[in-house]
């Protein structure tokens, strides 16, 4: 009997608890929709995720396990299933002529919310083991110029120039040129940023005279958060040319280009193998130019007179208060800057805040310096940054300043490295 008893209980139990369980769909309906309606977004969280690692391992030019595309096939599924779902369940049905819900039309739906909330949270932990925890946080890959010399009258032949060819699904190799100083590169680096809706992505690449490919592949590599880990530099251009491939629409802007360069060595695919690929040149020549087939070669002149004192006094801080002496030797000394922004901008800021004095012996400087074994074309702006650096007002700084020079052409130097090699070298501070 007691055998008996103890089954009818626990079958009275269990009856008990499955209707209970039943009688929760139509009675508990909102909150099955709410409790959907959360672990859908949940899903989507995720589903975003693991795409978003899923495109970055493409930018890797790697491949991901064909269980993770499928995984995002079938998340992309649930999700549109259930988006019709809860748009049901919106739509809910009365009876009693509209005041009163329609019970067995919420059993029926509800019961459904209930099995697909199973299947979202199912779902999603598949889903969060394919998510990596952490990455690098990418760079800004924004450019900053610090003067805004291109705005000047002079500089909007270039730049509309420019622009056009940036617009020109034909024009693919583009030369800008002029000689040192004369702001290529900061013309360059502003009308990429202006012009970077054009683009997927644009790079920047300083090149210098002496080409170091493996350091320009690292540049373009790193600019599109991707890492060569090839050795051979064939490998490397392959895998290089194979990522750049990838962008619909990419700019690659080569500043201060001394020479021909292969591109093929760099992996910078050619017009033939990808239409989207841009690449503009900077250079001190013209013949650079024809020899890199450049299809717009554009040039670019110097500052007027009116626009180098423009720039001059906005570096040097001179205002219509500025005494009559003083100002009168600045624009001496601005015409001594021969209309380079480089120079002016040196000069300039170098004299601000400074006596009187000073000035005159920087006119009297510019005026009878004459550095010897700088080519053509550098002697204004030598002067000028010579000038700059005589200026600096301590001996220690001075030496920074060579010190830095000592290391190679667009390298980040860190701080630490730095001052730890300048105490050694007994530039500043000592040794405890």
């Amino acid at each position: 009997m007691d055998y008996l008893f103890g089954f009818a209980s626990s079958l009275s139990r269990d009856l008990a608890c499955g209707l209970i369980g039943e009688l929760s769909y139509p009675c508990c309906f909102n909150n099955f929709v709410q409790d959907v309606s959360k672990e859908e977004g949940n899903l989507a969280v995720t589903r975003d995720s693991v795409q978003e690692r899923v495109t970055r391992a493409k930018k890797q030019t790697r491949k991901t396990a064909e269980i993770v595309e499928k995984w995002l096939k079938d998340a992309n599924v649930v999700i549109g299933n259930v988006d019709q779902l809860l748009q049901m369940a919106k739509m809910e049905k009365k009876s009693c002529l509209g005041y009163c819900p329609n019970w067995i039309w919420r059993y029926r739906v509800g019961r459904k919310l209930s099995k697909k909330k199973k299947e979202l949270k199912l779902c999603i932990e598949e889903g969060r083991q394919y998510i990596q925890i952490e990455w690098p946080v990418s760079l800004s890959g924004g450019f900053f110029s610090s003067e805004k010399c291109w705005e000047f009258d002079s500089r909007k032949p270039a730049y509309e120039e420019l622009t056009c060819a940036f617009e020109d699904d034909e024009v693919t190799m583009i030369g800008l040129y002029g000689m040192g100083g004369c702001g290529k590169t900061m013309l360059a680096m502003e009308v990429g940023k202006r012009c970077g809706h054009l683009f997927d992505q644009v790079l920047f690449v300083p090149v210098s005279s002496t080409v170091e490919v493996e350091r320009i592949q690292e540049k373009i590599a790193g600019s599109l958060e991707f890492e060569l880990q090839e050795k051979d530099e064939m490998d490397r251009s392959q895998r290089l040319c194979m990522r750049l491939t990838q962008e619909d629409r990419v700019l690659v802007i080569l500043d201060d280009v001394w020479q021909m360069l292969d591109f093929d060595a760099i992996g910078i695919p050619s017009s033939e193998h990808h239409k989207g690929c841009k690449v503009l040149i900077t250079s001190r020549s013209e013949a650079v130019c024809t020899l890199m087939d450049c299809q717009k070669k554009i040039p670019l002149s110097t500052l007027t007179n009116d626009e180098t004192w423009d720039l001059f006094q906005k570096q040097s801080l001179i205002t219509e208060g500025t005494w009559n002496t003083l100002k009168n030797l600045a624009k001496e000394i601005s015409n001594e800057c021969k209309g380079l922004p480089v120079a002016t901008v040196a000069v300039a800021s170098s004299l601000k805040g400074k006596a009187e004095v000073e000035w005159k012996v920087t006119l009297d400087r510019l005026r009878s310096s004459k550095p010897v074994n700088i080519e053509k074309g550098l002697q204004n702006p030598y002067k000028c940054l010579q000038l700059s650096y005589d200026n600096l007002d301590t001996e220690e700084a001075k030496s920074l300043f060579l010190l830095c020079s000592v290391f190679p052409e667009d390298c980040e130097i860190p701080v630490e490295f730095l001052t730890r090699s300048a105490i050694g070298l007994g530039i500043v501070g000592e040794v405890l």
